[in-house]
């Protein structure tokens, strides 16, 4: 039930962004995502946005969706409870299961991958103070990694479609 978007995901990720310019672009792939949508059904002009790159991007898609409808995939019947804002996030978690993040507090630019590592966000980015984040590029640091692109994710998708990744804890202590 996801292959429209599984695709032009895909596309999008193997591409060269869509955006243009690099100062101060936001790592949310969302609105992106968005734009491709809306591009496919007609012809969009929109400001900041490489409409070569995005004919590319579309054109891959096209590209990828022939190649899915040729093989045989099976219908999820969770794909109908994903809300359509965590679409996003959760093909990207089924591609970077890794890479699923936890904000760690503070100023919300600072997140800890499922794999252990910390990474953060621009100090401006529209993602920042998200719960959860699904990233899919960073740089390669190896104390702490900038995040480029990611996806926000909501707490009822982790747990419908991460559940590995879930844990509850109770926790008893006394006071002095």
């Amino acid at each position: 039930g996801l292959a429209t978007p599984a695709c032009l995901l895909a596309a999008l990720l193997t591409e060269k962004d869509i955006m243009l310019g690099t100062a101060q672009k936001s790592a949310d792939i969302a609105p992106r995502m968005s734009y491709l949508t809306q591009a496919q059904s007609s012809s969009s002009r929109s400001g900041g946005v490489n409409r070569k790159q995005v004919d590319v991007v579309l054109s891959s898609a096209k590209l990828l969706s022939r190649q899915l409808q040729q093989s045989k995939v099976q219908r999820d019947a969770k794909t109908a409870q994903i809300p359509e804002s965590d679409v996003t996030g959760v093909l990207l978690g089924l591609a970077y299961p890794d890479r699923i993040a936890q904000c760690r507090g503070g100023r919300g630019d600072r997140y800890l991958l499922s794999a252990g590592k910390g990474v953060f966000l621009h100090e401006h980015d529209s993602l920042l103070g998200e719960a959860y984040l699904v990233v899919a590029d960073l740089d390669g640091q190896k104390k702490e990694s900038r995040i480029y692109s990611a996806s926000s994710i909501s707490e009822t998708s982790l747990e419908l479609f991460f559940p590995q990744l879930v844990n509850e804890t109770i926790s008893t202590v006394w006071n002095s």
